[in-house]
């Protein structure tokens, strides 16, 4: 019996491991079929890195628990640090080890070198697991990841963890190629590292079952839908029938039709859209968070499909009334737009060139010279890496409150920081900023070498500045949330014109893949312009005021033929060379 356990990991956790139901009760572990699948991955020597995008208390968490239960008592020196968000998860699954350990059979128990708040240490294999709580800071974030003795490390909804990129750093350095790297959570949308990492798997990887499981290398991302989970059923009402709503039958049915396709019975389907009803239902009587409606919420929290997990928020946050208000707007004045690139040789300064696969920019507004602190420029580029997400640049004139130009691509810090410095420099601005969540490691050294001598960028500090001309204020979803209000504001009151949020244009989605094939399409793309626009306007209203320079600035007329602007960009860009290096495209 205790042979047969460890060779089989699914077999010893049904048998050996014991825990409490919703109701209190205890119970045998019986694992659902995504928990086996969880267990096989983590048994597989092939695979190294498990991604799981999960729904809301789905139990992938307890069941890698009981994994790490087992493991320990069969494995001899092996190290588990599991990562929580917060120091209250971390106390409860602490708890559930001690439930299951307390219950093991009598000859897998063994004496403990520790059994302390956050530790358990087996003395006769000398393997441990360890519970903590995730660092608040960058620093402990990467110690926490780097730990040397760490042989597998395990990070619970890692979504909610705020440095998750320094602990991705610090394991992929540190944990040994035969240990393993779990990470798990719920969706809080298209942002962030955890992110970043399912998206190059999602692209780099092949799809071994459509619309759920990936594999890259020694690296597996699985989706975990609610539709199956046997919990979320209603009672279905006698006549059934889908909703009146246009848009929530449109939901309904592709819901059902998902259901039917997985090999569902109809009626447990229906029964799952009752459970959606009555759960948005919920949401609709006891949530005031504003920024997030109750349908997209039970996305989030219960998805479906993985493009559930994923969807965009944007048009959530502003309101139908905000968005159709601002097109008219935008309607009404016209502007023209010109799609160039913006090349810089050694020496020169920048200058536009036709439109090319990798250095698509948006010129709306020519620079006007002879004002300092006017223009702004500010990126987001997802976690360093091409094709991870969507990358967004936006230029903010401050003194007109106008977007004067933008760039969107799949650019990755290879090619989004030369080609933000060159918009920068070419709208002569001195102030310079960047969404650190993803890709601020990759972005320090190339600016540092590119020496743009007007270009000041920001250092990576919480919350802080410092001296004046560094940007010191980190990006982060609390102060996006904030931004989105504030660029909200802005559009209402008229006080800020952007020519191409999402809502204006969605069909000019301007990016390649790092091949040059596209234009490609991605989820969460909107979503991550309009808070790179939201960036832009936070960043720089935190910036000193504009100020007019000895020189004045040339006048632009904005209803101008296209020909005529053409050719006053074009003058603009023949300035006289600046020191600099760098030579890219």
């Amino acid at each position: 019996m205790l042979i047969r356990g460890k060779k089989d990991r699914v077999w010893a956790i049904r048998n050996f491991l014991r825990i409490t139901n919703k109701d209190k009760q205890e119970i045998p572990f019986n694992l659902y079929d995504f928990q086996e699948e969880i267990v096989s991955f983590l048994m597989d020597p092939t695979i190294r890195t498990v991604l799981i995008r999960k729904y809301r208390q789905a139990g992938v968490s307890r069941a890698i628990l009981g994994y790490h239960q087992i493991d320990a008592r069969y494995t001899r020196n092996k190290e588990t640090l599991i990562l929580n968000k917060d120091d209250k998860d971390t106390a409860g699954m602490f708890n559930h080890l001690h439930f299951m350990d307390e219950r093991l059979p009598i000859e897998l128990q063994g004496l403990k070198k520790t059994s302390a708040a956050k530790d358990l240490h087996y003395a006769d294999t000398n393997s441990s697991i360890r519970i903590d709580t995730a660092g608040s800071s960058a620093r402990t974030s990467a110690n926490k990841g780097r730990s040397a003795t760490v042989h597998t490390l395990h990070v619970t909804e890692c979504d909610y963890i705020e440095n998750l990129d320094e602990i991705i750093q610090g394991a992929v350095n540190s944990v040994p190629e035969s240990g393993k790297i779990i990470f798990e959570s719920t969706s809080r949308g298209p942002r962030g590292a955890f992110h970043g990492l399912i998206q190059g798997v999602k692209k780099r990887g092949q799809e071994l079952r459509k619309g759920e499981l990936w594999r890259d290398g020694d690296t597996v991302f699985l989706f975990i839908s609610a539709l199956p989970h046997p919990e979320y059923r209603r009672p279905v009402p006698l006549g059934f029938e889908l909703s009146s709503d246009e848009d929530e039958h449109k939901e309904e049915q592709r819901i059902l039709d998902i259901g039917l396709a997985r090999g569902m019975p109809i009626d447990e389907v229906e029964a799952f859209i009752c459970f959606r009803r009555w759960k948005i239902n919920q949401f609709t009587q006891s949530d005031t968070d504003s920024s997030q409606s109750p349908v997209r919420k039970f996305k989030l929290e219960f998805p479906v499909a993985f493009e559930d997990t994923i969807e965009a928020a944007g048009s959530n946050f502003f309101n139908p009334g905000i968005i159709n208000a601002e097109r008219a707007y935008v309607e009404a004045v016209n502007p023209l737009k010109l799609v160039k690139s913006i090349t810089r040789q050694p020496g020169a300064r920048p200058l536009l060139g036709p439109p090319s696969e990798k250095n698509r920019v948006n010129i709306w507004t020519a620079p006007e010279f002879g004002y300092k602190n006017r223009y702004f420029a500010f990126a987001d580029v997802a976690q360093g890496l091409v094709g991870s997400d969507f990358d967004n640049i936006y230029v903010l004139d401050r003194m007109k409150g106008e977007i004067v130009a933008s760039a969107h691509g799949l650019l990755g810090e290879t090619h989004g920081v030369p080609l933000l410095l060159a918009m920068a420099e070419f709208y002569d601005t001195a102030w310079l900023s960047w969404d650190i969540t993803g890709a601020g490691a990759e972005w320090r050294p190339r600016i540092k070498d590119s020496l743009y001598p007007k270009i000041f960028s920001r250092r990576e500090v919480e919350n802080i500045f410092l001296e004046p001309e560094f940007m010191g204020l980190v990006w982060t979803g609390d102060i996006k949330s904030m931004a989105c209000a504030m660029l909200r504001s802005r559009l209402t009151n008229k006080s800020l014109k952007v020519w191409d949020l999402p809502f204006f244009d969605e069909c000019l989605q301007f990016g390649f893949d790092d091949k040059g094939n596209g234009p490609q399409a991605a989820s969460g793309f909107n979503d991550d312009r309009v808070s790179s626009a939201a960036g832009c306007l936070w960043q720089a209203n935190n910036l000193p005021i504009c100020t007019e320079a000895e020189v004045k600035p040339k006048p632009f007329h904005e209803q101008g033929k296209l020909e005529q602007r053409v050719h006053e960009i074009r003058m603009a860009a023949a300035r006289p060379e600046a020191k600099g290096n760098g030579n890219w495209d």
